[in-house]
């Protein structure tokens, strides 16, 4: 961790923490990504087992003006007592998915995004509805990605907690971390009962959507419900209709 500050402390799960800002990053940002929620989350759900001792803050990326309020991704190297060696990981907080259950008189049906994912190789990659909770509730958030990439307007009545209703009585069940060696990234997976004629339905396939000041490109499929897990390659959208089984069983 050379040429680095080390003026900043912080407390991971109550252990006192030095601060260094690495190279690809700047005091500002990491007094911003310090003050963010996304790491104020992580920091306060640590086990305190790990006795995390040293944060380098290698890179912070923003979704507009920077701002605590507006950190979206944060690149960490992080030395601690209970860590073997030093551990590289990036912090983006939590995630929605929804799986929109169509019912037609044809049967039924759901709806899939598709849109670039370099990391995949794929121009036109398929997957369920899903967004980053950018600070907000997840049921919130939800509601949000599904009128930005579906255009459809749904309410916290008509969506089911399926993380709550499958593990846990109530709501806001527990998350579900995607890659929890490197991220921790955690998703919220809800399902969305909506019925339509299957005329209305079909003429949403092939729809372009999304939020163009934030680049997404996204073009909309529609799929019979059964045909779900032979189309999509990520494991959030499998893991959504895996559940939405298991809560309809």
């Amino acid at each position: 961790m050379k040429d680095a500050y080390y003026n900043l402390k912080t407390r991971v799960s109550g252990t006192i923490t030095t601060v260094h800002v690495g190279r690809g990053s700047s005091i500002n940002e990491a007094h911003h990504a310090l003050e963010s929620r996304i790491f104020r989350d992580w920091a306060a759900s640590v086990d305190p087992r790990f006795e995390v001792r040293e944060v380098e803050i290698q890179q912070v990326d923003y979704r507009g003006k920077p701002s605590p309020d507006k950190v979206m991704f944060i690149r960490l190297a992080v030395t601690g007592e209970g860590l073997p060696f030093r551990t590289f990981m990036e912090l983006r907080g939590e995630v929605v998915v929804l799986l929109p259950v169509v019912h037609t008189e044809e049967g039924e049906f759901t709806i899939l995004v598709k849109q670039p994912r370099l990391a995949s190789g794929h121009y036109a990659f398929a997957e369920l509805p899903a967004g980053m909770c950018d600070g907000d509730d997840p049921e919130e958030a939800l509601l949000r990605e599904a009128k930005e990439e579906l255009g459809i307007e749904l309410s916290r009545e008509t969506v089911v907690d399926l993380s709550a209703r499958v593990w846990t009585e109530g709501t806001n069940g527990p998350p579900i971390f995607s890659t929890p060696g490197f991220l921790d990234e955690r998703f919220h997976v809800y399902s969305a009962e909506v019925r339509m004629t299957y005329s209305e339905l079909v003429q949403l396939d092939g729809k372009r959507t999304g939020n163009t000041t934030e680049g997404e490109s996204i073009t909309l499929e529609v799929i019979r419900l059964s045909e779900l897990c032979h189309r999509v390659r990520d494991a959030q959208s499998i893991v959504a209709y895996m559940l939405y089984l298991e809560y309809k069983r």
